[in-house]
């Protein structure tokens, strides 16, 4: 299969490309900077190109035809306080990014056969309970951000392809949210957040990158899919669990007013409200979770 990827030189999009490329498929990354060619080098990946992009020029008009698309393009959320000026950032980077693309396939002879577009969790909202993917959205920054990243992508029904919506949870792995964690948490001084009490919904990077080729190759799969581990977590239980991965204690406490005055709206609704999100559809459809719960995904992040 050819697979064209955006967001493709990413934590996720690094960890998919080599799992494409080992399983035998072509794959052909949008990148906006050159240098980023040489992380996966051609003498290994013969069956990897490259499509530069730039704000310019949008894309390279010149588009091989592609069995599919899978769309991870986004700046992280959680990467920098939500001002105004950063709002946009992102929204600009899923949203005005995803027009572009679409248009620009739009204007090619082909249709890919496959659309899978990134989105996340935060489309119910924060605070949300044991939901699925038949779940109501919520109405903070994050589930509208969701919510208006997924409707844009209405012009692909139009191509009569098979549209898979993968709403991530936070993803465990050697880099995102733990790479962030562990200096502190290794100097012992890992810290629970406000009260504890609300939940992480959670994925090992192994578990979601097999997830995102079962949804690719599996002709049977479409529609929302919710790509979290069964067993969510409390903000309590992650920490404790973290710490004991590193054989370090975790007894400090971070104080949710003290989180808000530094973050901010961000820290209100990914950090202190939590959501349980259950993956109803990807269970469903038969895929197993190798991580199946925090204890066994931390081991095998830090094996």
């Amino acid at each position: 299969m050819k697979v064209l990827i955006s967001g493709g030189t990413g934590f996720i999009g690094k960890a998919l490309i080599e799992t494409l490329l080992d399983k035998g498929h072509e794959v052909t990354v949008i990148s906006r900077q050159k240098q980023e060619r040489t992380q996966l080098p051609a003498s290994r990946y013969p069956q990897l190109g490259w499509l530069l992009w730039n704000e310019d020029t949008v894309l390279d008009s010149r588009l091989d035809a592609h069995d599919a698309v899978i769309n991870l393009a986004g700046e992280g959320i959680a990467d920098k306080r939500w001002t105004d000026r950063r709002k946009q950032v992102l929204r600009n980077s899923r949203i005005a990014f995803t027009r572009k693309l679409i248009d620009l396939i739009e204007r090619q002879s082909w249709k890919p056969g496959i659309w899978l577009n990134a989105s996340a969790i935060g489309f119910y909202g924060c605070g949300s309970n044991q939901v699925d993917e038949n779940s109501a959205q919520g109405h903070d920054f994050s589930a509208e951000l969701c919510s208006d990243w997924e409707l844009t992508t209405g012009t692909v029904d139009d191509w009569f392809c098979r549209k898979v919506i993968m709403r991530f949870g936070v993803v465990l792995g050697q880099g995102g949210m733990l790479a962030k964690l562990k200096p502190s948490f290794a100097l012992g001084m890992g810290a629970q957040l406000g009260s504890g009490e609300q939940f992480l919904s959670w994925i090992h990077m192994d578990d979601l990158i097999r997830a995102i080729t079962w949804l690719l190759e599996d002709n049977t799969c479409s529609g929302v899919y919710n790509l979290t581990a069964p067993e969510a977590v409390s903000n309590k239980e992650f920490t404790q669990s973290f710490a004991k991965a590193l054989n370090r204690p975790a007894w400090m406490v971070m104080p949710g007013f003290v989180m808000k005055l530094m973050l901010g709206e961000m820290a209100d609704v990914l950090l202190l409200s939590g959501q349980k999100v259950y993956p109803k559809r990807l269970e469903d459809a038969g895929f197993t979770f190798d991580s199946p719960d925090i204890s066994t995904a931390l081991k095998n992040v830090f094996r």
